[in-house]
Order: structure tokens, then C-alpha cells, then sequence
């Protein structure tokens, strides 16, 4: 067996290692700065864990896949996954080094959304509440989603589409780490996956701090309008246990672990409180433009994902609309900031490398 020992992988994605290194010198001068808790390692084990999880997953997926076409030669074609990333090991290394920044942007996400309050206290909701009032034409747009999506069901089914955002933004993620193809769509992918997380997720959620829908109660004095929003999801809830359904609205129960995290002020993994921007949305889009550029049906699949992040994440009281809003705006500038970089990047690279020009595919 032949071990292929060209560097190529690790050059290619430099400006990869090169982006995660200033995303943690910041961080870095952040807690030196404005004394922001410094963490980088609260998702490491479990990126290890998931990605086991996702290989293993991989691997019998192709075993059903090598059943179902029956494959002349099986064994091999069963461990040729397995046998490329042997004999190509920069390959390897350079996934592990990816995975490894990953792991890092997202501590360092969770750290700085955790902090936000003591930097900037919780400010916008009242705007905000006023502004989707005024957008959507003297409606807040919760009375909106339930009147379209009006049962106990269709509220579950929401909640369900809106958790899967976690395997589906996983699966994503997997997808374009592992990719040797479509060089420019998969830098620009994870990139600008990168990029919202912290431009998104943690600068702008600093500038426009607030807290979201469910914690406006218990966070401003004055009167708004979500107490019946939450008696409509408490009842939905309960109508759907005593009917033993396998759905449920699972957000208030995770709503309410984020608040008493908040309260005590621990530091939990997956914690923080932040309504500008929405993440789910941010993420949602970006899985749009990039499955807009790979295939037209998976293109309006996830479109309509969305579409269906951004309703759940009114309905089930997570954010305002505006979040969700300037989300797609954001996402979408990032996407193409990112876009008109990279070729310039990719012929650098190609040319250092000696190899041909790999800008295709978007």
C-alpha cells in the first residue's frame, strides 16, 4: 500500500487555520482586556465523542449501501473510506486539526455568550417587541405562527424540526470537513460557518444584548405580551403528556435549565442567554446557500428548513422575529464577503501546490 505524503490538505485550508488562530488571539486579548473567562477545551470531548459517533454512523450506512447495490467487490469497497485516510495521513491530520478549531470556536462562543450580561446588560427586548409589533402590521408575530400552526401537533412538530437543527448542522459541518470535492463551496462553507459564529453569535450579541422572549418577564418590569403565548405552549404541553405522544414542546423545559444557569451564574456546556441575533436561523441559511449551490432540490430543502427555524424559533417563544431577520442578512453577507475572497485565496494556493485551479462549484 502506497502512503501518499503530499502536504497539500494542510495548505489548502490555511486560511482556515490562519482565521481560528486570530478568532483565539482575540479571544485571548478579550480576557486580558475585559477580563472575559477564558475557555477553549468545554466541547473537546464532546467533538471526539460525535465524531466517533458520525464515523461509525458513516460506516454502516455504506455497509446497507454496499447490501442494497450489491457490490462486486464489497470488502473493498466497505474499507476504501477507511484505507484513503490511511494512506493519505495529511488528510487525516488536517480533518483532526479542523475538528480540533471547531471545538475551540465553539468554547469560546459559549464563554463570551455566557458573559455577555456582565458586559452589556440585557437592553433591546423592549424595542424589539415594538419593532415586530410595527413589522408585522399591529400583530406580534407568535399571534401570527399560532393561528397558522394552531395545535398541540403542529407546535410539536416545530419544536421537533427546530432540535434536529443540531444533527442537521453536524451532519453539514461533517459533510464539508470530510469533502475533497468542490474546493471553493467548501472553504466558503466552513469559513463563513466559522464567521457567524462569531460575528453573530458573540459580537453582534454584545451590541444589541437582550435576552428573548422567554426570560422578558422575568427580566423587565414593565407588562408584555408573552404571558399568553406561554400559557398556550405550557397547555399545548401538557395536552400532548397526557395523551402520551412522542412529541412534545421541549423548549420549556430547556428554556427554564437556561435560566436557572443564568441565575446561578454557572458555566454550562451549551449554556448562555442571547436573542440578537438568532444562531438557529444564522445556521439554517448558511445550510441554504451552501445546499442552493450543490443541488437545486437540496436547495429548496433548505429553504424551506428555514423557513420552518425561523417560524419555530417566534412560535416556541426562543426569539423576536427581527432576530431571526437580521440573521439572514448577516449570514448572507458574510456568505459572499467570504465568496468574493476566496478565489483569489484558492489560486495562491493552487500555485504554490502546483496544481491546477479548483474554483468550481459555486
Amino acid at each position: 500500500m502506497r502512503i501518499n505524503l503530499d502536504s497539500k490538505p494542510i495548505k489548502r485550508d490555511m486560511d482556515i487555520y490562519l482565521l481560528c488562530t486570530l478568532i483565539v488571539l482575540i479571544h485571548f486579548s478579550t480576557h486580558l482586556l475585559l477580563d472575559v473567562p477564558l475557555s477553549t477545551s468545554i466541547y473537546f470531548e464532546t467533538i471526539i465523542r460525535a465524531s466517533i459517533l458520525t464515523g461509525t454512523l458513516a460506516m454502516i450506512v455504506n455497509f446497507i449501501r454496499i447490501i442494497i447495490i450489491r457490490e462486486k467487490k464489497p470488502i473493498r469497497a466497505f474499507l476504501s473510506p477507511l484505507l484513503h485516510h490511511i494512506k493519505n495521513p495529511y488528510e487525516s491530520i488536517n480533518l483532526i486539526i479542523i475538528l480540533c478549531f471547531v471545538s475551540v470556536v465553539f468554547s469560546i462562543y459559549t464563554t463570551t455568550k455566557q458573559f455577555i450580561p456582565n458586559l452589556v446588560p440585557f437592553y433591546l427586548d423592549p424595542f424589539l417587541v415594538k419593532a415586530d409589533y410595527y413589522l408585522h402590521f399591529n400583530n406580534h408575530p407568535w399571534e401570527l405562527t399560532h393561528k397558522l400552526f394552531n395545535t398541540s401537533f403542529l407546535s410539536g412538530t416545530l419544536n421537533l424540526f427546530y432540535n434536529l437543527w443540531f444533527f442537521f448542522f453536524w451532519i453539514f459541518l461533517m459533510y464539508f470537513c470530510f469533502s475533497k470535492s468542490r474546493e471553493s463551496l467548501r472553504k466558503n462553507s466552513i469559513i463563513t460557518f466559522l464567521l457567524c459564529w462569531v460575528i453573530n453569535g458573540n459580537i453582534l450579541a454584545i451590541l444589541f444584548s437582550s435576552a428573548g422572549p422567554c426570560y422578558y418577564d422575568n427580566l423587565y418590569q414593565n407588562s408584555a405580551p408573552f404571558g399568553a403565548l406561554f400559557e398556550v405552549l405550557n397547555a399545548q404541553n401538557l395536552e400532548l403528556v397526557q395523551n402520551n405522544h412522542f412529541l412534545g414542546i421541549w423548549s420549556l423545559n430547556i428554556q427554564d435549565l437556561l435560566w436557572q444557569s443564568y441565575i446561578s451564574g454557572s458555566s454550562t456546556f451549551g449554556g448562555g442567554i442571547s436573542a440578537m441575533p438568532s444562531m438557529h436561523v444564522s445556521v439554517a441559511t448558511l445550510m441554504a446557500l451552501s445546499l442552493a449551490n450543490m443541488n437545486r432540490i437540496l436547495g429548496l430543502l433548505g429553504w424551506l428548513y428555514l423557513i420552518i427555524i425561523l417560524i419555530g424559533s417566534v412560535h416556541l417563544g426562543w426569539h423576536y422575529a427581527l432576530d431571526g431577520y437580521i440573521s439572514i442578512l448577516t449570514t448572507v453577507a458574510i456568505w459572499y464577503a467570504v465568496k468574493k475572497y476566496l478565489p483569489s485565496s484558492i489560486n495562491r494556493t493552487t500555485e504554490s501546490t502546483n496544481t491546477p485551479s479548483l474554483q468550481q462549484g459555486l
